[in-house]
């Protein structure tokens, strides 16, 4: 979605870059970091159960608590979704699965659906803050390296966002070796060798008790609570790997 192109070793010297900054930045970020932990290539145990964002509900400004409160019910109710559908996957007769109507099609999508919407919320969650923060300057220029610019990054993103119906993303894409935007309607269409840095949720779930018919102002109310620095470390995380 991003033709934009991009000199891989400019702006992995770019990135790297961050290094020592990230290394403070990442300490203050604190738990923050190792939330976002499930969209930046780590081990995520369903035995662990859904992660608690209680911390969140009533402390961002310019949402609501029964909005947040209701986005992180939904987020939990995918959590034990997928723990039931990964459980299913053993007594399913795979003797009798077609491309048509089978018990193992259902589950085979189902199970990446609520794979994916698990991790993407969970993505979302991690990198909201109720502190007021700005993308640092080191963020700043790996977009402005990728993008052009940060504001013609964030025209790129917003208007991807209102272009779907669920997610619109910044992410790396193993293929390009670069950020690129995407924008999904479903989460199964989550492209493949691309590691989310920053996503936000476009279903109605996300933003309607606030801001219904406005997802406009949804999203700049959005951008306010964005926690760069943990968008910051997922950068520097995947363009080193």
């Amino acid at each position: 979605m991003d033709s934009n192109p991009i000199n891989r070793r400019t702006f992995l010297w770019i990135v790297a870059g961050t290094g020592l900054g990230l290394v403070s930045s990442g300490r203050a970020a604190g738990a923050a970091n190792k939330a976002g932990a499930s969209g930046s290539g780590h081990a995520r145990s369903l035995t662990s159960g859904p992660k608690d964002y209680k911390r969140l509900v009533g402390s961002l400004e310019g949402f609501s608590a029964a909005l947040v409160q209701e986005h992180v019910r939904i987020y939990r109710e995918y959590y034990y979704e997928f723990e039931r559908e990964n459980a299913r996957d053993r007594f399913i007769d795979l003797a009798t699965s077609d491309s048509l109507n089978s018990n193992w099609r259902d589950h085979c999508h189902a199970w990446l659906n609520l794979r994916n919407a698990l991790v993407l919320h969970e993505n979302y969650f991690d990198a909201l803050t109720p502190l007021s923060m700005d993308p640092g300057d080191r963020l700043k220029r790996a977009l402005t390296d990728a993008f052009g610019s940060f504001d013609q990054w964030w025209v790129k993103f917003r208007a991807t966002a209102l272009a779907v119906q669920a997610w619109a993303a910044l992410v790396w894409d193993e293929m390009l070796g670069r950020p690129v935007v995407i924008g999904i309607d479903n989460s199964n269409q989550w492209a493949i060798g691309s590691s989310p840095l920053l996503v936000v949720d476009m279903a109605e779930h996300a933003y309607c008790l606030d801001y219904v018919g406005r997802p406009v102002a949804y999203l700049d109310a959005w951008r306010k609570r964005v926690n760069w620095k943990v968008v910051e470390a997922r950068l520097l995380k995947v363009a080193r790997s």
